[in-house]
């Protein structure tokens, strides 16, 4: 028996805290096409550390790049 959308959105959401990087994006991908507004509201909390950790990467990038051009 197939499983309901529920279920199914539900174990989704589960794949997002997981180690696994392909596994997440997977999660988000499926999540993007099949989800509900519980999907939506998941997605939308995911994306503030996501684009927090994003924002500190390019910024330490950036001072590290500078700083061994500077040598």
């Amino acid at each position: 028996m197939e499983m309901d959308r529920t279920e199914r959105v539900g174990e989704l959401l589960e794949m997002l805290t997981g180690d696994d990087l392909a596994d997440r994006v997977t999660g988000i991908e499926i999540l993007g096409e099949i989800g509900d507004e519980e999907a939506l509201r998941a997605l939308r909390q995911r994306i503030v550390p996501v684009s927090e950790e994003h924002y500190a990467l390019v910024v330490a990038i950036g001072k590290l790049k500078r700083r061994l051009r500077a040598r």
